[in-house]
């Protein structure tokens, strides 16, 4: 409970300093995820993104993870590409299990020129043992999807997400490994 109190200050204390803020759903047969986004900081040198997000299967499995990015451009030669690397905080009941871990990672999202409504998005995050913690030995997530911006403010989405916890006990957990279908809004 202590840490769903901490968790829920530190989005109050981030959300009020943010400029630019949106939301993600996404429903796959299994799973349910919400991700609340807040850019913030000096864009002189690159944006910074705040990122906080919830994951929720059949299985009464909750994955929860607090990050924080660096993003913006890939550069002149690369038009529509921007770039974002960063850490997350993962913390998960699962398998009768709690685990946490802090994985280093960060996302590729591409709008192609001609195709100013289309958005590809491809991006990954890992811990390993040696920052896995309580009852995990690693985790790891890989997603991708294909956006289509619906309105100058909302997106329809669809995509493929794995995400994958080893345990101290032996057992590798597959929290998701299947299509979802999204929105995200931004406000």
């Amino acid at each position: 409970m202590k840490k769903r109190i901490v968790f829920g200050v530190l989005v109050f204390l981030v959300s009020g300093i943010a400029s630019a803020d949106s939301l993600e759903i996404s429903l796959g047969s299994q799973t349910a995820r919400f991700i609340y986004r807040a850019h913030f900081g000096n864009e002189q040198f690159a944006v910074n993104q705040f990122d906080l997000g919830l994951l929720y299967d059949n299985d009464d499995e909750l994955i929860e993870h607090l990050g924080l990015h660096v993003t913006g451009p890939a550069g002149s030669e690369s038009p529509g590409l921007d770039v974002g690397v960063g850490v997350r905080a993962y913390a998960m009941q699962a398998n009768d299990a709690d685990a946490a871990g802090v994985a280093l990672g960060g996302f590729l999202d591409y709008s192609p020129p001609a195709l100013d409504r289309v958005d590809l998005v491809l991006g990954g995050y890992y811990a390993p043992n040696i920052v896995s913690f309580m009852d995990a030995d690693g985790l790891y997530e890989w997603y991708t999807h294909v956006g289509y911006k619906i309105l100058p403010r909302a997106s329809a989405f669809l995509g493929y997400r794995k995400f994958n916890a080893s345990l101290g006990r032996g057992q590798d957990v597959k929290i998701d490994g299947n299509l979802h279908f999204g929105l995200a809004f931004a406000f």
